[in-house]
């Protein structure tokens, strides 16, 4: 005997109320599967009223097992997409021409179909968007994986930040206080490694939930932070990214002097090693701080790091180091000829 399929009422009941994910899943590919929901985000005036109806349910939790591109993976993108709240950057219409005729898109289905070229002022970047605008897209995309992903080079937010002046310091203060009130993901140590956990165990409603993405989005907030003349508070400094990245120069000239040392090395120290490493390379120059020398001088001189990766890239990175420490000589600190090995050898990143 065949089950009886589940009514559409008793799926969007358990969608609403499920905190099983082996109850939750199963309800949503049927609800999926029963309203012939498209397989690829639709335009919210494209639903029908079912697949409204399921669209609605699921921008009522947070934290949910979804996976694929039908939905926003986050509440408050899939809450802004149905218009249950006011639209975000990626959700404002634009008048768009497409093979010869005209439609009116949320900015995420332009960037989609269109894509982005700065350079070239095609794409998404011929809407006449401001800059910061255009800026304030590339972060939702990069932290939040949204709409998008998967047809956004990360790099091009560069091309972006090459016009950016001092008009993007109200945006990023706003953006870098949200942030900064995000609950901090779980960390812990297990054999020496750091494993970061940032989801929540049980799902249920809230607004929108944390989430600990891409240092390039991030570095374009305090980018634009240092180009409005202003100082990284400390309620940020934990934000800091530490990426081998020659914009970071800026970032750490925003960071009060008294201050500087200290949130620089807690950010090379929750770094990935090699990033860390290299960001000291670009940092040197420019802030010859003891705390940098001492932190590259230990990872260079540990033997766990030394065993992980070919002779010729530690060579060269130890001939780039000494070469940078002839240049610009460490202040109180050991010849460079000399080095100073390490006390303890440092966390294990992961």
């Amino acid at each position: 005997m065949t089950p009886a399929v589940p009514s559409l009422a008793s799926l969007l009941e358990t969608l609403a109320t499920s905190r099983e994910h082996g109850t939750f899943v199963p309800a949503l590919q049927a609800a999926f599967e029963l309203t012939a929901f498209p397989a690829e985000q639709p335009l919210a005036e494209e639903l029908t009223p079912d697949q409204r109806r399921v669209a609605e349910a699921l921008a009522m939790r947070s934290g949910l097992p979804l996976s694929g591109s039908r939905v926003p993976f986050y509440v408050q993108f899939r809450r802004s997409w149905l218009g249950l709240e006011p639209p975000q950057t990626l959700d404002r219409t634009h008048k768009v021409v497409h093979d010869g005729r005209e439609h009116v898109w949320p900015l995420w289905k332009a960037w989609q179909v269109l894509g982005d070229d700065p350079i070239g002022k095609h794409g998404i970047s011929a809407l006449g968007l401001s800059t910061v605008e255009l800026l304030d897209a590339y972060v939702d995309v990069l932290l939040w994986s949204v709409y998008a992903t998967g047809k956004v080079d990360p790099s091009v937010i560069y091309d972006h930040l090459d016009t950016l002046g001092a008009e993007g310091g109200d945006w990023a203060k706003q953006r870098l206080d949200a942030m900064a009130a995000w609950p901090a993901p779980v960390v812990e140590t297990r054999d020496g490694i750091r494993w970061v956990k940032g989801e929540a165990e049980a799902f249920g409603f809230a607004t929108f939930e944390p989430s600990y993405g891409r240092d390039d989005g991030v570095l374009a907030l305090f980018v634009a932070i240092a180009r409005a003349g202003r100082t990284i508070e400390p309620s940020w400094e934990k934000l800091v990214p530490f990426v081998p990245n020659s914009l970071l120069v800026e970032v750490a000239a925003a960071l009060p002097d008294d201050r500087r040392e200290a949130v620089l090395l807690a950010a090379a120290d929750a770094a990935v090693t090699t990033d860390a490493l290299r960001t000291c390379f670009v940092l040197w120059p420019h802030f010859p701080l003891p705390g940098l020398f001492h932190f590259a001088e230990r990872l260079l001189a540990d033997r766990t790091i030394a065993s992980g990766f070919p002779r010729a890239t530690l060579a060269k990175w130890r001939a780039r180091w000494k070469t940078l420490l002839t240049t610009t000589p460490p202040p109180n600190a050991p010849p460079a000829g000399g080095g100073a090995r390490a006390a303890k050898a440092p966390r294990k990143k992961k």
